[in-house]
């Protein structure tokens, strides 16, 4: 169930970085949001699923945007303490949970296409190669999104399902913008790739809500122990 959870969370959160970014008001750690996303979309063959939550800011506020979302309304980060949705929190909400059922709808489109599956690994193999010669930079470097952006686009782009981004017109105009919640789209496919590999289904979410509300805040209480020294530790918890 702890596996099912952090794939589970990562996906919604990716959905709630996309909201934000664009409405014009991206959060402070976007950033190392986007190197979290690429760095697990990248890694298409890790030893443990653990490796793909090795930022474990990230997954702690992944995991406290999944209690919010289960229970209807607003954690805080640090207390815990759960308070009524503002309205922009609210909306916030309500788009996370439709740009995640879009995720698991492209997800299904691409697992129907051997031939979209295997351009994906081929692309994935060259933008992480060329993530490892960049050395001296952030791997969310303005290059990297854009390739990831791009294979976004030639993945899912000529489909007849898409997922629809609200959001400010003066940030959509803007190539950097776009680019980022492309880049963000493809890892919360990557993590609901994930989640159903270790077990997620959607049933699941209908008749164990209560079970996922009480793991997460089991993890987010083990990961929180953990964030001063940004530990990747994670086999500690238990599956």
């Amino acid at each position: 169930m702890a596996q099912q959870t952090l794939a589970f969370s990562m996906m919604v959160y990716a959905c709630k970085q996309v909201h934000h970014i664009a409405q014009n008001n991206p959060p402070s750690n976007t950033a190392s949001t986007l190197e979290a996303y690429i760095d697990a979309t990248v890694n298409m063959n890790p030893q443990t699923c653990f490796e793909l939550f090795n930022r474990l800011d990230v997954t702690h506020q992944a995991l406290l945007w999944l209690q919010s979302l289960l229970s209807g309304k607003k954690v805080h980060p640090v207390t815990y303490k759960e308070t009524a949705y503002s309205q922009p929190e609210y909306l916030c909400a309500r788009q996370s949970i439709m740009y995640s059922q879009g995720a698991i709808k492209l997800k299904g489109f691409l697992f129907k296409n051997k031939e979209k599956l295997d351009l994906l690994e081929n692309r994935l193999q060259v933008i992480s190669r060329y993530r490892q010669l960049q050395t001296e930079e952030s791997i969310a470097n303005p290059q990297v999104i854009s390739k990831m952006a791009s294979l976004y686009i030639d993945i899912f782009g000529d489909l007849a399902f898409r997922i629809i981004v609200q959001g400010a017109p003066e940030a959509l105009k803007h190539t950097a913008t776009v680019e980022q919640i492309r880049s963000l789209l493809l890892g919360a496919i990557r993590f609901t790739v994930l989640w159903e590999q270790v077990g997620g289904r959607k049933w699941k979410l209908l008749l164990q809500r209560g079970k996922l509300l009480r793991k997460a805040k089991e993890l987010t209480n083990v990961i929180s122990k953990l964030l001063p020294e940004y530990s990747a530790d994670l086999v500690k918890i238990k599956p």
